[in-house]
């Protein structure tokens, strides 16, 4: 497993052997062993579909478009700041508080 100049965080799968150090030592998780490969699998982030210019295909097919891929910068600059919520309280349909 390597990180590429892109950014990208992908399995060689000409090298890996399963030994499953890199699912140990990945704080989110995200290699997974596939058995009937023989060798760690993981999200590639679709940098292939990245490099020509288009985005990873979960944003393209997310329904609910909860998904977007792009330089942080520009997603900053496209989302809403939520105002600050005040704290409240968690009501029973008896109007008792938890």
């Amino acid at each position: 497993m390597h990180k590429r100049e892109d950014g990208f965080v992908v399995v060689d799968e000409d090298v890996c052997i399963g030994c499953r150090y890199c699912h140990m030592a990945c704080p989110y998780g995200a290699p997974q062993y596939n058995a009937a490969k023989g060798h760690m699998t993981k999200c590639d982030g679709c940098h292939t579909r990245v490099a020509d210019g288009k985005k990873p295909i979960c944003v393209e097919s997310c329904p609910l478009r909860a998904l977007d891929f792009g330089p942080i910068e520009e997603l900053r600059e496209n989302t809403v700041s939520l105002p600050q919520w005040r704290r409240c309280r968690l009501r029973t349909s008896r109007s008792r508080a938890l």
